[in-house]
């Protein structure tokens, strides 16, 4: 009886909430729609939440044939960071972030679901440099990552990929991570005759085992 309760307050949540369909999309959210012979990812809708936040929520729909596939529902915030993920495959795979809330997503029979951990918050002076958009085009940066690295928490300012370098394979690229005051703390150079150099007390290998917490900004 609860969660029939819980699942008709989300439905009355969503039909009452600000729904969008046909606002523009950002582009990294419409390369998220894919399909395979046996799985098909598809856009649903936009939500927008209290507090100026959006998300977007997609289908994953696998052919009954395929035992593992997965099935459900996942959703993505404005930078496409995956925020939420309620699907079955092998088995249940549900996860949702700090700062949500599986009942503001519809999914109120998962609602004992509790959050991940909160993650780091994003130092002033990277927030500043982010908050100036023209100054980001005009540098050529794409992204600006979050990411871990040999257990401390560094910022990436991705560049869009030169196009004398797309299709070169004997060219290498090189990697600049500062930390939370905007100081340089590692440089990478991977690819290439050069292989894998690391500067900064940092190893190649560390390059390779970096995992990225959050996309902080996305200009597609």
């Amino acid at each position: 009886m609860k969660k029939q309760i819980l699942n008709l307050f989300s439905l009355l949540l969503l039909l009452t909430g600000n729904i969008s369909l046909a606002q523009e999309l950002p582009t990294c959210i419409k390369n998220l729609n894919k399909a395979n012979d046996l799985t098909t990812t598809k856009f649903v809708r936009q939500i927008n939440l209290k507090g100026n936040r959006v998300v977007y929520e997609f289908a994953i729909t696998s052919k009954r044939q395929c035992m593992d596939c997965p099935n459900g529902t996942v959703f993505y915030d404005n930078n496409c960071n995956q925020i939420a993920s309620f699907v079955m495959g092998r088995g249940p795979m549900a996860h949702i972030n700090y700062g949500y809330n599986a009942l503001e997503l519809g999914k109120g029979a998962y609602g004992d679901l509790k959050p991940r951990k909160q993650l780091p918050p994003v130092p002033t002076c990277v927030a500043k440099k982010i908050a100036k958009v023209d100054s980001l085009n005009k540098a050529g940066v794409v992204r600006v990552l979050q990411v871990s690295i040999k257990d401390q928490i560094l910022y990436h300012f991705e560049h869009a990929v030169p196009k004398e370098k797309l299709n070169c394979k004997d060219c290498s690229s090189t990697f600049k991570y500062y930390d939370e005051n905007c100081t340089l703390a590692a440089t990478f150079t991977v690819g290439g005759i050069v292989g894998a150099k690391a500067s900064e007390g940092f190893a190649p290998t560390d390059f390779y085992n970096k995992r990225t917490l959050q996309i902080l900004y996305n200009k597609n």
